[in-house]
């Protein structure tokens, strides 16, 4: 399990948790699974529940696989074990992201993931959309989840549930397709992020767009002395129930094995991206890369 910050500009605006396989992907169902699952949960609502974390305008949940109804290319796997933890990560308006399948796929903004025993029924959130169709509100309780592992062998978009009315998009094809997702964030609207999946086999080309405003407590602090108030135009958020905070969460408290607590950059460059990229029964791979526009 790993907790880390990205640092930028004074402020640290992103906060991700990896979990490993055996922490965030496994399904088993003897006790000892049970208890790695109910320990990623415990983690999971600490370190976003920290002080440390309501400062953050965005964050980021990333495991090997994810639940089943919230993929498009499983056609046998219908059990929601993981439930608990992309629930959790939901409530507190964290993005989903995930490998596993070779594809690369997408939710709608969803409101409920499964709930915590996997067992209620997966729902669209409502009033989160921009008035630009690609344009989202991501906060606590409504989130998306995005499946990028366009890479190794052929995937297809024929799971069980890649029809689903909460699925929004589903790309796969072993011979014209392999790429990576990519998002930037501007330093003067740093609460709000374009997302692009391109395809590396034809020149980067842009295969998906989309855009997410951050609703997050920290959505909209200070950004270089810039007054906040000035994006008042922005949609308003919506307002499922989520879980409340935890009054005295501890300050990253990182388990054994675990990565450093931030990670910082410098520069002076306009954007940052973040680029998104999973390969089978690896570790995701991540890559924050400062540009300079």
């Amino acid at each position: 399990r790993y907790s880390c910050f990205y640092k930028h500009g004074g402020n640290e605006d992103f906060h991700f948790i990896f979990l490993g396989w055996w922490q965030g992907s496994n399904e088993h169902l003897n006790e000892d699974s049970e208890e790695e699952r109910r320990k990623s949960i415990d983690f999971i609502e600490r370190e976003f529940s920290s002080p440390r974390s309501q400062n953050a305008r965005w964050r980021f949940c990333i495991q090997h696989m994810t639940s089943a109804k919230l993929s498009a290319g499983d056609d046998e796997r219908d059990q929601m074990i993981l439930s608990g933890i992309t629930d959790s990560c939901r409530r507190h308006g964290a993005l989903i992201v995930n490998g596993h399948q070779h594809l690369y796929s997408r939710t709608k903004m969803l409101q409920n993931v499964g709930g915590p025993a996997g067992n209620e029924t997966v729902l669209v959130a409502e009033s989160v959309n921009d008035t630009n169709q690609s344009s989202y509100i991501i906060s606590e309780g409504v989130t998306m989840s995005i499946t990028v592992g366009m890479g190794g062998y052929d995937a297809s978009c024929d799971g069980i549930y890649a029809n689903a009315d909460w699925m929004e998009l589903c790309v796969a094809s072993l011979l014209d397709h392999r790429g990576a997702v990519i998002a930037e964030f501007h330093e003067e609207t740093p609460w709000t992020g374009t997302f692009k999946y391109l395809n590396s086999l034809a020149d980067a080309k842009v295969v998906d767009e989309f855009q997410l405003t951050s609703r997050l407590p920290g959505w909209n602090l200070t950004v270089n002395n810039q007054d906040p108030s000035k994006v008042s135009q922005l949609p308003k958020s919506p307002s499922p129930s989520s879980v409340p905070h935890q009054k005295e969460a501890p300050n990253i408290q990182l388990e054994e094995n675990d990565a450093p607590p931030a990670l910082t950059s410098s520069g002076d460059g306009s954007n940052i991206a973040v680029g998104l990229s999973f390969f089978f029964f690896l570790w995701p791979s991540f890559v924050c890369a400062w540009l300079h526009f």
